[in-house]
């Protein structure tokens, strides 16, 4: 991770992204994600709460998932 970020980054949210850019990248184009879903999984890691002192503002509400489970 950038050290500009001093370590205010949620870590389970930073591995979560890396898995779903990995799994972008492919060399077999069937076998990657469609990008509705990583949007989807990406809005998903807008829900983590273990970013102490996170420099980055809250996410708007609209990117907020509304479904109860």
């Amino acid at each position: 991770m950038d050290p500009k970020l001093e370590g205010k980054y949620s870590k389970r949210a930073a591995y979560k992204a890396i898995k779903i850019a990995v799994n972008c990248i492919y060399l077999n184009q069937k076998l990657r994600p469609l990008m509705s879903e990583v949007v989807k999984e990406l809005k998903n890691i807008l829900d983590y709460s273990d970013m102490p002192g996170s420099p980055l503002p809250p996410p708007p509400l609209s990117y907020k998932r509304s479904d109860a489970g």
